[in-house]
């Protein structure tokens, strides 16, 4: 297992991880910036026959991704205060994404915690709805508790962490 998460675009659904093209990466956690882009709606399943388990992913089309996370922008600038260099560069991204859906592949990391899969709906409703579950739940996912100030609202360069831009966006492979 390698405990990856994956984005990837697609112009087809009917083998959801396995079609299409991964544009960013994450190692152990997955990005805030994904997560802003889909909502509860957008969690799907498909059936693994090797492993006879369904397999959750985050599904939706571009255009409703981009008008998602354009809507939860000032709800992620109330949760943290130094984002605001990192969001036209993500929105530049977005904008590249020229296929008709938008996936991530998350199984894996959900496989680390053993109420990962649980997780997932509480921190897909955070940004818009923080309580105490949906933000441990979001933190964990994200691992932006590795990274996040309490005291001051910001998100910190650490050493031997990912980057704040990893944190909130993954990286190119």
């Amino acid at each position: 297992m390698s405990n990856d998460s994956s984005l990837k675009i697609s112009n087809f659904l009917d083998s959801p991880l396995e079609s299409g093209v991964q544009i960013l990466a994450a190692e152990y956690y997955i990005p805030v910036f994904w997560l802003a882009m889909f909502t509860t709606e957008d969690l799907k399943t498909f059936w693994d026959i090797d492993n006879e388990v369904e397999v959750p992913y985050l599904a939706t089309t571009v255009s409703r991704a981009i008008k998602t996370f354009e809507h939860r922008v000032s709800n992620l600038k109330k949760m943290f205060t130094n984002i605001d260099d990192y969001i036209p560069e993500w929105t530049q991204l977005q904008k590249k994404m020229t296929m008709n859906y938008v996936l991530v592949d998350l199984d894996d990391v959900l496989e680390m915690d053993e109420d990962g899969r649980e997780q997932l709906l509480p921190a897909l409703k955070a940004i818009d709805e923080p309580d105490v579950d949906s933000m441990v739940a979001f933190a964990k996912l994200t691992c932006f508790s590795d990274i996040f100030d309490q005291s001051s609202g910001t998100l910190n360069e650490v050493h031997n962490r990912p980057s704040v831009k990893e944190y909130l966006c993954g990286f190119e492979r």
